[in-house]
């Protein structure tokens, strides 16, 4: 039951109004309070100083003259004060009287004051010395700033009692029979709200009005709904038939790229659709859909401004991004009745076709041990970097490496290890060039790097020698066991060598057994002396 009455409008807005007028009243109180306080030491302040004022011809005349029965009959004047704690007159020639009114040690500084000469004009007789007795006048200006404050309080919340008794009388009452009445009113009957006593006219007698329009808005509103219902549960038969029995995902894209329509196997594959980066999931469009979304909004786009068929494959963009989701769409251009114009998708699962394409692709380029390229997808690329560098007026350098002491590795601890020598040597090779070059296993022990020119020269001798360090480091093979191997490298470069892929391969291929022959754990650049590296 309190639960119910503490969300009443009544409640509400009481609670607002003593809250806020409870905040601003304590806040005035302390400013009033504080004002007080301070305009109260300030006149007690002044009180003293009309007191020096008053005594200042006497004391000066008994500080010029050293008379002490003067002195003290200016001294007791002063302390019959209860604001004075302490007076004392000094004179110029060492003369000093005062007078304690209590025997305590005074907590205040005392307050001087000079005393010119009563017969010599421009000198001074002496000083009078003031002492407040600041408990008792602190104690004076609390007591006025409370009794301030406590008035200010009660005139506060005898305000803020009448405040909220007019606004409950005047608007919180008068509104909560209003909802009472809207509450007991049923949308569908011709049923209008009264009006409220003594409200015809006013803003709450409007709102009775604007209500009672709003029902029979309702009321209307309803009975088209209940014949609009009718003929979309026939609508609805009629595409569940077509829609739910295919197997394929079957949708009705707007113009704007939207999903207008779908049906249950096109709900399965687009719930797989990451949207965690959105905040509304239903803002999400056909195209954003795919990883490539440019090209699917492009597709779309020529659908509609073409009227043809147009099929292709597409990458879904998933949650798991271990798993790779295509689908073949098939889009054609349809036209609603009212002559807006949509396109239909028909969409097939294709994933498990794609992923048995892209490993036959991988088995077909990449070798197995290695990871690195194959033989026979790096004469392609060594095509078309030579092709790039000849349009582009670049550098390319063709690299022959063939590792040696590779075979007695072999020989005397398996190929499990003769493995994991060129396994770490692929490795090697690919931290030694940069991200645009080319490293391939050419075959056996053998492997070719492709540098490609970027910003700079081509600097095919430093990276020679970076290959070489690489590859001449230690290479543990299991069991606390390292081996040492080095190798060979040939180089050509085009255009100084040659522009024909055979032709540098050959010059290469040359070049590496020069250093093969003759030392091994070296390179040389076709046509030059050969450099070794001393391990």
């Amino acid at each position: 039951m309190f639960s119910k009455w503490k969300d009443t409008l009544v409640l509400r807005v009481v609670a607002s109004i003593i809250i806020y007028s409870f905040v601003l009243t304590l806040g005035a109180t302390v400013f009033f309070y504080q004002n007080t306080y301070s305009r109260e030491i300030n006149r007690q302040t002044s009180r003293i100083d009309q007191l020096a004022l008053t005594v200042e011809n006497s004391a000066a005349i008994a500080a010029y003259l050293s008379n002490r029965e003067l002195a003290l009959e200016v001294l007791n004047g002063l302390v019959k004060n209860d604001i004075v704690d302490v007076a004392i007159i000094t004179g110029e020639q060492g003369f000093e009287e005062s007078i304690h009114q209590h025997d305590t040690a005074a907590t205040a500084p005392p307050i001087h004051y000079e005393l010119p000469s009563p017969f010599m004009q421009g000198e001074l007789a002496g000083r009078l010395s003031i002492t407040p007795n600041q408990q008792l006048i602190e104690n004076s200006a609390r007591n006025a700033a409370a009794l301030h404050a406590l008035i200010l309080l009660a005139y506060a919340i005898t305000i803020i009692s009448l405040v909220a008794s007019l606004i409950h009388s005047l608007l919180t009452k008068p509104l909560t029979n209003m909802k009472n009445a809207v509450m007991a009113a049923k949308p569908g009957y011709d049923k209008e709200l009264t009006y409220i006593p003594q409200n015809p006219n006013n803003e709450i007698g409007q709102l009775v009005q604007n209500s009672n329009e709003l029902l029979t808005s309702i009321h209307d509103t309803l009975q088209r709904e209940k014949q609009l219902s009718r003929k979309i549960v026939s609508v609805e038969r009629r595409y569940r038939l077509l829609f739910e029995q295919s197997g394929v995902g079957i949708a009705l894209i707007t113009q704007a790229g939207r999903i207008d329509l779908c049906n249950s196997t096109f709900a399965k594959f687009t719930a797989r659709c990451d949207t965690r980066d959105r905040d509304d999931t239903t803002s999400i469009t056909f195209a954003e859909m795919f990883v490539k979304q440019q090209e699917m909004t492009e597709t779309l786009r020529s659908v509609s401004a073409g009227n043809k068929i147009i099929s292709g494959d597409f990458k879904f963009r998933g949650h798991d991004q271990s798993q790779q989701h295509w689908f073949h769409c098939l889009f054609s251009l349809a036209m609603e009745t009212n002559g807006q114009p949509l396109i239909e998708v028909v969409m097939y699962d294709i994933s498990e076709r794609a992923m048995r394409e892209k490993q036959y692709r991988f088995e077909a380029e990449y070798d197995s041990l290695t990871m690195l390229y194959n033989r026979r997808a790096t004469e392609r690329r060594i095509s078309a970097a030579l092709d790039d560098a000849k349009t582009q007026g670049r550098q390319c350098a063709l690299i022959v490496i063939d590792l040696d002491h590779f075979k007695p590795v072999n020989d005397k601890y398996g190929h499990d290890a003769g493995d994991i020598v060129l396994i770490e040597s692929a490795k090697r090779l690919r931290e030694s060039v940069r991200r645009g070059d080319i490293v391939c296993r050419w075959g056996g022990d053998e492997f070719l790097i492709v540098l490609r020119q970027g910003r700079e020269d081509l600097k095919v001798e430093p990276a020679a020698r970076a290959i070489l360090d690489a590859l001449t480091q230690p290479i543990d093979i299991g069991r606390s066991r390292s081996v040492s191997i080095g190798a060979s490298l040939g180089v050509a470069c085009t255009p100084e060598h040659g522009i024909e892929k055979s032709e540098l391969l050959k010059k290469a291929d040359d070049a590496m057994y020069l250093i093969k022959q003759n030392g091994r754990n070296g390179y040389c650049v076709s046509g030059q002396q050969p450099h070794y590296i001393e391990r």
